[in-house]
């Protein structure tokens, strides 16, 4: 039943973002964040990680970027302007909140990333215990605490940096257009968007803590799903020109999207299930990992050093390459050292897209660093390997004393 109910809210979730991409809601929510305000630069850092983990939460992470981009070029002009700053600095750390707020963001909801879909998938094929930990309520519980844990990390790391670049930086007055499309649109999406989410909460709620009403749930579930499908596409709604209009169409649903990512993902699921495969070399790749572990090691040490070695191979690697061969570690891993796996496995998919470091990491940092002109890969690389050691240690704490207060 469980599986069922985050079909549905996967689906939800989905339809949700192409409705925000289409009334332009994330341009509105940054555009008001930052347009036409007298900001201090340690401030402005703040607010592009917060705008971008929030949007990120509800639209893929990829789009997010896509997003971005035009407001911190903007951003760019007017601190260059006003301090004198180099752009190369600017660019620079202007583009490492955006990176660091988009991967960050993923980690808050089981319906996030694509990262965290493999894992539910994984679950399943395992016939692992999952149930209470990858519903969605369970993993708001912990997952948004340590976004904003992150978010709070990655705003030290970035003002720290700030202060050795662009020291002389002082309050800048940003010029970001608010002119983003029909706030009558925007306010609707919000609503929906609201709906959604609180109905998701509820009855995942619901069918957590009364499981044997899993079919009432389903069904209710069901129901708020097909509420959704009539207000998204039958429903007309004036947008405040006096021409009724539905808010999405199907061409909508499909209309660009990044099939070639779609079909990298499918190879890299199929690279997987042949590494799945090959269990018994992973057992004993695992067994002498574990042999190397002094007896008596405290399990946070062993979760930090996984997930620091996820982090800083899925700089080199494809995230989902990195993510399905650590699965396929854990779970003899964990056997060997005599603690729960699933724990285990959720640290490696969020190591799996926690990695700041390099363009090559993940679809984010790619098209952040080639998006925006001037971005040293120098100052990049040195950022992000403090932030990748700040997330590792943030994940392990959250998996060795957080997650499994929920599990």
């Amino acid at each position: 039943m469980d599986k069922i109910q985050l079909g549905l809210f996967f689906v939800c979730g989905f339809l949700l973002s192409r409705l925000i991409i289409k009334v332009n809601l994330p341009q509105a929510i940054v555009a008001r964040l930052t347009a036409a305000r007298k900001l201090s630069f340690p401030r402005l850092l703040l607010l592009l990680l917060v705008a971008s983990a929030f949007l990120s939460f509800f639209i893929p992470n990829v789009i997010t970027v896509l997003t971005m981009l035009p407001v911190i070029n903007l951003l760019r002009e007017d601190i260059v302007r006003a301090s004198g700053a180099s752009k190369v600095g600017a660019s620079t750390l202007l583009t490492l909140p955006v990176i660091y707020g988009a991967n960050i963001g993923g980690m808050g909801s089981v319906t996030s990333t694509p990262a965290n879909a493999l894992l539910v998938g994984y679950l399943g094929i395992d016939h692992q215990p999952w149930e209470s930990v990858v519903s969605f309520a369970v993993w708001l519980g912990w997952g948004v605490p340590l976004v904003l844990v992150c978010l709070l990390g990655a705003w030290v790391v970035l003002s720290v940096v700030q202060r050795i670049w662009l020291s002389d930086v002082g309050i800048i007055e940003t010029h970001v257009s608010r002119d983003t499309g029909s706030k009558l649109f925007h306010r609707l999406t919000v609503r929906i968007g609201a709906g959604i989410f609180t109905g998701s909460l509820l009855m995942s709620f619901l069918l957590l803590r009364f499981p044997d009403t899993g079919v009432l749930n389903i069904v209710i579930t069901s129901l708020l799903a097909l509420f959704v499908f009539y207000l998204l596409f039958v429903r007309r709604f004036d947008g405040g020109d006096g021409l009724p209009r539905r808010l999405l169409t199907l061409r909508d649903c499909y209309s660009d999207l990044p099939w070639r990512g779609f079909v990298l993902l499918a190879v890299v699921i199929g690279i997987g299930a042949l590494l799945f495969m090959a269990g018994d070399f992973f057992r004993d790749l695992a067994a002498a990992g574990s042999a190397w572990i002094p007896e008596g090691t405290s399990p946070l040490l062993v979760f930090f050093v996984f997930a620091l070695i996820i982090s800083f191979a899925t700089e080199l690697l494809s995230n989902t390459v990195v993510q399905i061969t650590a699965f396929t570690v854990c779970v003899p891993l964990a056997q060997q050292l005599g603690m729960d796996v699933v724990p285990l496995l959720i640290v490696a998919t969020l190591s799996s897209t926690s990695a700041y470091m390099s363009p090559l990491a993940t679809g984010v940092n790619g098209l952040a660093f080639g998006g925006m002109r001037g971005v040293s890969l120098w100052r990049m690389l040195v950022a992000g390997t403090f932030m990748n050691v700040v997330g590792a240690a943030l994940i392990a704490v959250w998996g060795t004393m957080v997650i499994p207060l929920f599990y």
